[in-house]
């Protein structure tokens, strides 16, 4: 081989050396998304392409064939024990997640298959399952795609979105399951001497908006165990909860002088200040309407609203559910009270109400209404939750995840009315004012000129509960 021939291998080698050190940028980047929910630990595993000026939906992803639902190798789904979706069980493992776009829902696919490299390849024999989700228009824009988690106490909500398109759905856990079968199996009956677990499941039936009694019951265990300034915070928050004013004073007496008797100057001072609004009262001039315990002071259909747990449950059973009523009339007050909805719930509350009639035309009704529910994707803006039925419409979004607690204020005084939901005004209007030139609804309403009648919970057949009902005349 001559000099330089040498030479020029040497110097090709050189650059193509040089060149192979560059880091180019990947064309879509990959995400690992892990988040645990409960008791599951879910991981998402995909690559994020850019839209960069391209039209995506009906362009680059056509409609109606299958997806890889991202870029790169197939979007991955890993759940660490199982899952429900879409009403069917999902055991532990990995999934590919395709999907067939189409411009009003796609079709999800979770198949076995996580080799894939693209959709070239999938066949539905691995299939796990294919359900439907609705798109929605979505007010942010997505450059690149993006799927995220966000959770809701023990389920998670999969949201998918690029460019202005958007959809989700949720993935249930068995977490509430498990941990309330363990909670019967070791600590309501009584079998675990861990003074600590027994407070603890109680604080958890709590915040989850269990039963109140099953709580009280089990720290109640734990107290008879071991006192300790946890079972004593718990106790009598439950009791505060529960309306039971007294006892709460005198649970959190006894906790000021068990603090003292550890000398725990920071208890002391906790309880001591948690004593001057019990002793006081926080609500002046309100007055219970529901005591817990019997539907005393209320009419109406009592067979489907029944009282269970502290709660105010309304189960129709097929019945319509029908109206429960104050036996009392109001004419300007402000009441006050929660309530938990299951999934697509419909209920209302009626103000200024005669006991005969339609109460949102010959009274005023407000909705009492699951917001997020798929079937009610299309009403009318005064048909959600908070609305004044077809006279002024409610803003949305400030509901707790279904199967929780929310707590809600109505003011009324003559025409005015205000709404606050989870300490947000969701409603600040006028009932004369607002349909001065006719009801947004087209019908009539005469009982938008009554100004005293009773208060209601209006039924449309659903179940869902109420608790912590008082009132205030003004």
């Amino acid at each position: 081989m001559s000099r330089s021939t040498v030479l020029f291998v040497l110097a090709l080698f050189a650059a193509t050396n040089c060149f192979s050190q560059i880091d180019f940028p990947p064309l879509s980047h990959v995400s690992e998304l892990s988040q645990q929910v409960g008791i599951v630990k879910m991981e998402v595993v995909y690559e994020r392409p850019s839209a960069r000026g391209r039209k995506i939906f009906s362009g680059l992803v056509p409609y109606g064939k299958v997806w890889r639902t991202g870029a790169g190798p197939i979007t991955k789904l890993r759940f660490s024990d199982k899952v429900r979706i879409a009403g069917k069980e999902i055991p532990a493992g990995t999934y590919a997640l395709l999907s067939i776009p189409m411009p009003q829902s796609w079709t999800l696919i979770i198949s076995t298959d996580t080799t894939l490299y693209g959709a070239k390849d999938y066949t539905e024999e691995k299939d796990v399952m294919r359900f439907e989700v609705p798109t929605e228009f979505s007010a942010r824009y997505y450059e690149t795609f993006t799927i995220d988690l966000d959770v809701k106490p023990y389920t998670a909500e999969l949201y998918i979105s690029w460019t202005d398109i958007q959809l989700h759905f949720p993935i249930e856990t068995y977490t509430e399951a498990g941990t309330e079968q363990a909670i019967e199996a070791e600590l309501l009956s009584r079998e675990s001497d861990d003074a600590e677990s027994y407070v603890g499941a109680a604080e958890y039936y709590q915040w989850m908006g269990k039963d109140l009694s099953k709580a009280l019951e089990l720290v109640d265990i734990s107290l008879a165990k071991e006192k300790s300034l946890f079972a004593y915070r718990v106790k009598g928050e439950l009791l505060e909860k529960m309306g039971k004013q007294d006892e709460a004073i005198a649970i959190t007496q006894e906790a000021v002088k068990f603090s003292k008797e550890i000398s725990d100057e920071w208890a002391v001072d906790y309880f001591q200040e948690k004593l001057v609004p019990l002793e006081q009262g926080d609500e002046p001039e309100f007055i219970s309407l529901f005591n817990g315990e019997n539907l005393m002071g209320w009419i109406g259909n009592t067979q489907s609203y029944v009282v269970d747990q502290g709660t105010i449950l309304v189960n129709p059973k097929g019945e319509g559910g029908g109206n429960l009523y104050t036996e009392k009339e109001y004419s300007d007050f402000i009441l006050r009270f929660e309530f938990q909805l299951t999934p697509g719930a419909n209920n209302g509350l009626g103000i200024h109400a005669p006991l005969e009639g339609d109460a949102a035309y010959v009274g005023k009704e407000l909705q009492i209404l699951d917001n997020r529910a798929e079937k009610y994707a299309t009403l009318k803006p005064y048909q959600y939750h908070g609305s004044v039925y077809g006279i002024i419409p409610a803003k949305r979004g400030f509901q707790t995840p279904v199967g929780t607690w929310n707590e809600q204020e109505v003011f009324v005084k003559g025409s005015k009315v205000k709404v606050t939901l989870n300490g947000t005004v969701i409603l600040d209007g006028d009932f004369l004012e607002a349909s001065k030139e006719g009801t947004v609804d087209g019908r009539d309403h005469p009982g938008l000129k009554r100004t005293r009648g009773h208060i209601g919970f209006l039924g449309h057949g659903d179940v869902l509960r109420f608790r912590n009902i008082r009132i205030k005349e003004l």
